[in-house]
């Protein structure tokens, strides 16, 4: 098995099944059942390796609780500071609204930042992306390669994110393809690092914190930089918060 149709493989079916997925299907699937779908895939797929993995090769040795907290504060500072320095500037406070969090009733938002955050994103993505992906294409090429293509797919797995904030935000044309790009490129890089903190701590338990951590509090510091308008722009595409 080659590295290219490895790869190709996969990439192909992040393009399908996410960017395609949440374009092209009727709104109430999108907004409802996809994300389930998404979680019950990725968990499907985590359940099949643990037959053929180690659970500890997949990333869930027992956390360590240090690294945990310390990885985890250090992400809500640094996501707090940027994110308050882009709040207070108006040329950077409208790239981290986003009108779909305004539009969110407070029990909404709770349920979207202690529940679908963590748990239907951070963690199925990193127990699929720095767990088993990694974990099988580590089983067949180099750390360094199962590292970068998994990076890769990750940011692969943001075009349809990308461009539906894009749209919330009403980037159309050259700008919203820029912020799409941006977007692919951002995570690529988050998919790196976490990739390497999964590498240096032995599990998915750090990446994990470090991702639910940055994605929660963007979702809070998303909500202060939106204006809560009822007339602002709705693709029918759940929120889905810029990182990792």
């Amino acid at each position: 098995m080659t590295l290219a149709s490895t790869a190709g493989f996969l990439a192909l079916y992040a393009l399908l099944f996410q960017t395609v997925a949440y374009l092209a299907l009727p709104r109430r699937f999108r907004t409802t059942w996809l994300p389930v779908v998404t979680g019950v895939g990725g968990s499907a797929l985590t359940l099949l390796l643990l037959q053929v993995f180690h659970p500890n090769i997949l990333g869930f040795a027992a956390p360590n609780a240090t690294a945990v907290t310390m990885w985890g504060s250090g992400a809500i500072a640094m996501s707090g500071a940027i994110g308050g320095v882009m709040i207070v500037r108006p040329a950077t406070r409208r790239f981290l609204a986003d009108p779909r969090v305004a539009r969110l009733s407070r029990t909404a938002l709770a349920g979207q930042i202690l529940f679908r955050i963590p748990v239907l994103t951070a963690l199925i993505e990193e127990a699929v992306f720095r767990g088993a992906l990694f974990a099988a294409l580590n089983a067949v090429y180099s750390p360094g390669v199962a590292l970068v293509v998994s990076a890769s797919l990750f940011g692969i797995w943001h075009v349809a994110p990308g461009f539906s904030q894009a749209r919330a935000n009403g980037f159309i044309g050259p700008q919203g393809a820029v912020h799409v790009l941006t977007t692919v490129m951002a995570m690529t890089a988050a998919g790196l690092f976490l990739g390497w903190l999964r590498m240096e701590t032995g599990s998915i338990w750090a990446p994990f914190t470090v991702h639910a951590s940055v994605n929660m509090t963007l979702a809070v510091l998303a909500r202060v930089a939106s204006t809560p308008r009822r007339s602002a722009v709705d693709d029918g595409v759940p929120l889905l918060t810029p990182t990792t």
